[in-house]
């Protein structure tokens, strides 16, 4: 009964091979689609691989869940011989992207002010405990001797006054704290401010390129509506983690790529070998790409419907 029903079908496709290959053509366009959505969209990340009960899945999403994202980061360094203009375009750069409010940034930092007043607010906890102690012993000491001065029938034979002696301690302690401030202009910059750091990390998953695309491509269109306004020389580069993703998939994508064409190439150079003859590998290729297409159409299928299933 097959083989009848199979000679049948080939008495048709002889009969009228222009209809056979216009509806074999119908046929392949939602194939050739499946394929490649197949090959265009890797998917490298453990949530994707994973059902969303696997264990590490289940932490993963915790810790965005609690976090509002994962810690890939992402560094705009703008770069030009005038370190203002590096620093405006970075903070010009830094309330735009605020002015979005995407749901993309996780953390926006485009300068070190917070930080700089969280810590000139906590200093004596960041002290070492000699060191801490030391100061404080001074400025108890020239506090003793303000009450002193105070007192009008307080004669002082010491040159040095209590209000002195607090100048020149907060003096040194600035100057303690000058030596070991790496971004004195409040800017993550270098030391001759060529280059100005904004940094951002990502509200998604380390491993999500779809949410990483979109978050450069938020970045650039920024970068490319500002940048009119500033010197040609001014240069703006990303780098870091989320730009490393998007690279590494598309590395992925063009050694698949590459490999396939050298497949292909190989296979058909052995082909015409064998056979003499270059039409050998039009006819065999017509005969297996079909059924090599069908097959990865079905495997994304099969593949999808078993993930919904799973989840």
């Amino acid at each position: 009964m097959i083989a009848r029903a199979y000679a049948s079908l080939l008495a048709r496709i002889v009969a009228s091979p222009r209809r056979a290959l216009l509806v074999l053509t119908l046929l392949l366009v939602p194939v050739v689609f499946l394929d490649v959505k197949y090959f265009t969209e890797v998917h490298a990340g453990v949530q994707e691989l994973l059902p969303d009960d696997a264990p590490t899945v289940r932490a993963a999403n915790e810790l965005v869940r609690r976090f509002g994202g994962g810690v890939a980061g992402f560094n705009v360094l703008v770069r030009s011989p005038d370190a203002a203009q590096n620093r405006r375009f970075a903070r010009a750069l830094g309330d735009a992207l605020r002015a979005r409010r995407s749901p993309l940034v996780r953390t926006l930092q485009d300068s070190v002010a917070q930080e700089r007043a969280w810590v000139e607010r906590h200093a004596p906890m960041l002290l070492a405990r000699n060191r801490f102690d030391d100061v404080v012993t001074e400025a108890e000491a020239a506090l003793e001797q303000a009450e002193r001065e105070a007192n009008p029938l307080f004669i002082g034979l010491d040159d040095e006054t209590a209000e002195s002696r607090l100048r020149a301690l907060r003096q040194r302690l600035e100057r303690e704290r000058d030596g070991v401030d790496r971004f004195p202009d409040g800017f993550i910059a270098s030391r001759d401010g060529r280059t100005v750091i904004v940094r951002l990390t990502m509200a998604a998953g380390d491993t999500d390129v779809d949410a990483a695309r979109r978050l450069v491509a938020l970045v650039r269109a920024e970068v490319d509506r500002l940048k009119p306004g500033f010197p040609r020389d001014l240069d703006v580069v990303f780098n870091g983690d989320v730009p490393g993703l998007i690279e590494e998939q598309e590395a992925v994508i063009e050694d698949v790529s590459l490999s396939s064409v050298l497949v292909l190439l190989l296979v058909g150079a052995l082909i015409v070998g064998y056979y003499r003859s270059a039409r050998a590998v039009a006819v065999i290729g017509m005969g297996l790409l079909p059924g090599v297409a069908l097959t990865f159409a079905l495997g994304v299928v099969v593949a999808v419907g078993a993930m919904l299933v799973i989840r």
